[in-house]
């Protein structure tokens, strides 16, 4: 069972079962990769114009898909500010208790 770090009616950002370091986004039922260290660095990226350039250099497609889908770009950067927040969250609370929570 994939570990979900954010899931809405359109978008879901869960944990990639092969690299807990890499993160799958779905757009609807398109699956997008994105590896190791990206949402962090998507995360922490401000400014519009900077986001989709990154976005576009991990998977030109994931903003036409968003385009296709009429999903606001803003959806999916609270996304995954929200995902990071999440993942976070859950290292905390394994430093804290030795355990991760699901």
């Amino acid at each position: 069972m994939p570990q979900i770090l954010y899931k809405d009616s359109k978008i879901q950002i869960e944990v990639y079962h092969r690299d807990e370091d890499s993160h799958i986004l779905r757009i609807n039922h398109q699956s997008y990769l994105l590896q190791r260290g990206i949402l962090n660095e998507l995360s922490r990226t401000t400014g519009r114009h900077n986001i989709e350039r990154k976005l576009n250099t991990v998977d030109d497609r994931i903003l036409l898909q968003l385009e296709e889908d009429s999903v606001d770009p803003n959806d999916l950067y609270l996304a995954l500010a929200q995902a990071r927040i999440t993942e976070l969250e859950k290292y905390a609370e394994y430093l804290i208790s030795g355990k991760i929570e699901d």
